[in-house]
């Protein structure tokens, strides 16, 4: 809506004339001024910013914990099976370039295998 020669202008949110003052510069619109009054926009973003805070008090908290070493003790059983933990050892270095990765790749191996004690 272009500016008023009395210098009002009408928020298209509210539908109050208001002095042009009251409008943020807009330069993409052709009266230069944005459509919504600051006040307008203001309520928007405070009800938005509410409505956030209530949606995360909602939430539950998860708490990351660590179980202890001696709760992650796997026994790998490969007496009768000689040269079937050096090939899946070299399989997961092969694959994996991190420890972690390459211990999870045999306890899976040995898991599918039937090896765990």
């Amino acid at each position: 809506m272009p500016k008023q020669e009395d210098g009002m202008k009408i928020c298209s949110k509210c539908g109050l004339e208001k002095p042009v003052e009251c409008f943020a510069k807009n330069k993409a619109n052709k009266d230069g001024l944005q459509y919504h009054c600051q006040q307008c926009i203001s309520e928007h973003y405070n009800s938005k910013r509410d409505q956030s805070k209530a949606g995360k008090e909602k939430k539950p908290v998860h708490i990351k914990t660590t179980p202890s070493p001696e709760k992650c003790k796997i026994t790998l059983d490969f007496s009768n099976h000689q040269g079937l933990f050096t090939k899946i050892t070299d399989s997961a270095k092969a694959d994996f370039r991190t420890p972690d990765m390459q211990i999870m790749a045999i306890v899976s191996k040995a898991i599918e295998g039937g090896f765990l004690e």
